[in-house]
């Protein structure tokens, strides 16, 4: 993809062919220098180069800081979450501002957090304690976002089976109606209940041959 939120839709799509009842979540994410040209952006875990470790992407941005003299320089770290559902894809967007340093600092976190200082903060991420960074990423930003996804999808799995249960109900209503010259050779049975009468009902309901009465 060109995008982060591209690339966390194809992987979300790439799992939900193989589940495609289910609710799935992706994430890609990077950092990004608007004073580079934006670099290493989308590129962010092979900018060293392809299988590259963290250390060697870090190591080759601070690299491109000092081909530019640049001792610091405005950052971003972006997040962009993939909900890939049966009722449509849907994505957010989490940010953290900052700027990066041309020196690793602190040994907590991963990729290039020894070298980002989050706004309003005098420690890179990697001196950060957990908690902390985890207040202000990027992602829990985008995942706190996608939780107001999941409840509309989660409201919207309740209407359809509602709606479900409802076409489920007129079916009784019209197998009431239904005469033996009608369903000559099928006796239709119900259980009580409409959650486990309608559901037990229809997967069950045709059982026995040549009856002539409806029982429901």
């Amino acid at each position: 993809g060109n995008s982060f939120k591209e690339n966390a839709i194809i992987k979300a799509k790439s799992i939900q062919k193989f589940l495609p009842n289910d609710i799935i979540i992706a994430d890609d994410s990077g950092i990004t220098l608007p004073a580079l040209g934006g670099i290493p952006g989308i590129y962010s875990a092979r900018f060293a180069r392809e299988g590259a470790t963290d250390k060697e992407n870090l190591f080759k941005l601070i690299d491109e800081l000092k081909k530019y003299n640049l001792k610091t320089t405005p950052a971003y770290y972006t997040s962009a979450i993939a909900l890939a559902t049966p009722y449509g894809i849907f994505t957010t967007h989490g940010f953290m501002y900052g700027d990066v340093i041309d020196e690793a600092r602190g040994n907590n976190g991963f990729g290039y957090d020894p070298m980002f200082i989050p706004k309003g903060f005098d420690k890179t991420l990697g001196e950060l304690d957990e908690q902390t960074k985890k207040s202000i990423s990027h992602r829990t930003k985008a995942l706190n976002l996608a939780k107001y996804i999941l409840e509309v999808v989660r409201w919207i799995k309740i209407i359809k089976k509602s709606i479900n249960l409802n076409k489920k109900i007129k079916e009784i209503e019209m197998l009431r109606t239904t005469t033996y010259q009608d369903l000559p050779s099928y006796e239709i049975g119900f259980e009580q209940g409409i959650e486990k009468g309608i559901e037990k009902g229809l997967q069950k309901g045709i059982q026995e041959e040549r009856k002539k009465t409806i029982y429901i």
